[in-house]
């Protein structure tokens, strides 16, 4: 076997290893949130048109959605009630190889190297996968942008009549099927001032001729665009977006800015590559077609430098790398030394390079941990703490639900309208929510004097939805943990609690139905429930053990750790009392840790977990003056770990009086006390929640 020929192997080999890597991830059970209310509002549109009165999944909407991906929805809706949920996995699996075939297939004809056409294509897929893989109307912006540039200027050759006719059909198409559609048009301005730009710097009638056809096709396209429930409100409404909502990047991370000289987190190395790799491409190419003054090559410099733009001031626009990587292919086309062997290995090497590090970079490890959650099953609930969602439909609650922005898609499409929640991924909700979604994630009111209960009377809240284990900010991405945001709070009624979750309901005359539901859905189930006194964990393990192994209140072991526990000869005891303590520390159940950790310290005095745990229990109980004189002795110990530090700098704090009771309250909310790995233990513990 010739050099050449292992080269082209290797290339071939890690593209492909690559591409199936990425549709393993794609093709997983289903986990985009956004695809929740995507579902729900495509029932809404297949039963009543793209017209509605109102939403029907959010209570802050300030009037019906915007029906910008209303087609597009219907059809994610009609796969899933005709094929289910693998219908949906099957139907994301083909869209995306439709987009990395007509990648592929556009970089090796302006290539003319198969090499450097599969370089370029790992490029795109490795860093556009975070948009692959979600089952998002985005998809079609994609495709729909591949197949305008290749029916209008690929070729370089002006547009026949019916090419034409395909690009105003795809425009009318698109227009219906996500509001990216926008960008249609913009792809025909920037090809159409190339060509003028072409035409005015080359000799020949090419680029004039071209200007003609492509100026038409711009203006009957977008006429066509207009052929949607919205009119010609999608073009204005980055302008109506700005003037009446806060900034995107609030709510999503997809909005950030892309930080070109700052090293990136992990998840985020392969965009960061793409995106140095499309300032390399722009640079590069621009320089050639400077010199080559062909009009083919001058539309791709134009639209280049539009990908650059956009990726810099989005990292949601990572996938238009694609448009770079085509400039930089037509610029290397026909060079001398291409095909010599240092090249031809080097593409080879920089491909397997490229999908090494995306496998390495986030994609392989998700994958496993797909594979290891159970990749036969059509989505993961616990994703979204089914537990408490599942409660609430078997109690057929209603009513207005603060849940958290990931959760409340899933929310929407299993409980709406019954319920309906505060926000979601189609932000279609006032400034007034949006600017408390932040307030009451960090327990606190969004008014000057505001007290945290106060917002939500504010908001009109009857269901509070609280969720995960008290444990430090996993990464860069907003984390907060609520469960115990309304605990001992007048006024406010826990009506659910497990390990990772609760739900609170409104003590209001208009809740009274609620209420009824619930106390006879506890009684029917023999757990005691006492609406003054909510729901107590202690009493549903005691009367109802296998009730709360289902609904995630203990973990599988739980039954195995109390006679541990009670027998001093045990080797085990001292690890029993330790997770007796954590389970009713992450219950609400403080004074029961404290108990449990007391009896675990007489043993193993200057255990670090177990004097974190009582002085955080302490401050929970608002026993601030216990706290404190716990610290002391804790603090003579001099720990150096930053959960220990941030517990005794509370507890200073709180015994000294110096923060208002609401800032206290709130500060001590938010005050972590498990590391990531004991809150990942205790999760993995828990029964998964059904897929229904």
């Amino acid at each position: 076997m010739t050099t050449s020929r292992l080269a082209e192997l290797v290339s071939i080999g890690s593209l492909f290893a690559g591409a199936a890597l990425l549709l393993g991830v794609v093709a997983q059970p289903v986990w985009t949130d956004d695809l929740w209310w995507h579902l729900a509002l495509g029932r809404a549109y297949a039963t009543t048109g793209p017209w509605l009165a109102e939403d029907p999944l959010l209570f802050t909407a300030p009037g019906a959605p915007a029906p910008a991906a209303w087609l597009a929805d219907v059809l994610f809706y009609t796969v899933q009630t005709v094929a289910g949920f693998p219908g949906l996995r099957i139907l994301h699996t083909l869209l995306v190889v439709a987009i990395g075939s007509l990648v592929w297939s556009q970089l090796r004809r302006a290539s003319g190297s198969m090499l450097l056409a599969n370089l370029a294509t790992a490029l795109f897929l490795t860093s556009a996968s975070y948009r692959l893989v979600q089952l998002r109307p985005h998809l079609f912006t994609i495709l729909a942008s591949l197949l305008l540039f290749r029916w209008v200027f690929e070729s370089g050759r002006t547009p026949d009549r019916r090419r034409a006719t395909m690009v105003v059909g795809l425009l009318a198409l698109w227009a219906n099927l996500h509001a990216g559609f926008v960008l249609g048009p913009i792809i025909l301005c920037v090809g159409l001032a190339s060509l003028a730009l072409a035409a005015w710097t080359s000799s020949g009638d090419l680029a004039a001729t071209s200007i003609r056809a492509t100026l038409a096709i711009l203006v009957l396209g977008t006429l066509a665009s207009l052929i949607n429930p919205a009119g010609v409100e999608p073009y204005t409404a980055y302008w109506i977006a700005g003037e009446q909502t806060p900034s995107l990047a609030r709510v999503g991370d997809e909005w950030s800015r892309a930080a070109l000289f700052a090293l990136p987190e992990r998840a985020g190395t392969m965009s960061w590559i793409g995106l140095w790799g499309s300032v390399v491409a722009t640079l590069a190419g621009g320089l050639t077609i400077a010199r080559r003054r062909d009009p083919k090559h001058i539309v791709l410099f134009g639209l280049a430098c539009l990908s650059l733009a956009a990726m810099l001031l989005a990292v949601r626009f990572a996938w238009l790398v694609a448009f770079p990587m085509l400039l930089a292919a037509a610029a290397a086309a026909g060079r001398e030394g291409l095909d010599r062997p240092l090249a031809r290995h080097g593409a080879a090497a920089a491909t397997l390079a490229l999908i090494v590090a995306y496998a390495s970079s986030g994609a392989g490890p998700d994958l496993a941990r797909r594979l290891d959650a159970g990749y036969q099953r059509d989505y993961p609930p616990e994703r979204y703490h089914a537990h408490a969602i599942w409660w609430l439909d078997d109690v057929d609650a209603s009513g207005r639900l603060f849940a958290e922005y990931s959760q409340s898609g899933f929310i929407g499409y299993w409980l709406a309208p019954q319920i309906r929640t505060f926000v979601n991924g189609s932000l279609n909700v006032t400034r007034d929510a949006i600017d408390a979604n932040l307030p009451i994630r960090e327990r606190r009111g969004g008014q000057p004097g505001e007290r945290f209960v106060d917002l939500l009377d504010r908001l009109g809240i009857d269901l509070f939805c609280g969720i995960r284990l008290p444990q430090p900010k996993p990464g860069a991405q907003p984390w907060f943990h609520t469960s115990a945001h309304l605990e001992g709070e007048p006024g406010w009624i826990r009506v659910f609690r497990n390990l990772d979750s609760a739900i609170y309901l409104r003590d209001l005359p208009r809740n009274q139905g609620n209420l009824k539901k619930i106390s006879s859905y506890y009684r029917e189930r023999a757990i005691p429930f006492d609406p003054l006194r909510g729901f107590e964990p202690v009493d549903a393990i005691t009367h109802a053990p296998t009730w709360s192994m289902q609904q995630g209140v203990v973990p599988s072991y739980f039954d195995d750790l109390a006679p541990l526990a009670n027998n001093h000869a045990s080797p085990r005891r001292l690890q029993a009392l330790g997770l007796l303590a954590k389970i009713h520390a992450a219950l609400g159940d403080y004074e029961t840790a404290i108990d449990y950790d007391r009896a675990l310290l007489k043993q193993r005095p200057l255990a670090v977990a177990p004097q974190q745990r009582v002085i955080w229990s302490l401050l929970r109980l608002r026993r601030y003056a216990d706290a404190q004189h716990r610290a002391a002795a804790f603090a003579a110990e001099a720990p150096t770990d930053p959960l220990s530090r941030s517990i005794l700098a509370l507890a200073s704090v709180a015994a000294e009086g110096e923060p208002d009771a609401e800032e206290l309250a709130s500060r001590i909310a938010r005050l972590p006390v498990f590391t990531p790995d004991e809150a990942a233990r205790l999760r993995g513990a828990m029964r998964r929640p059904a897929v229904r």
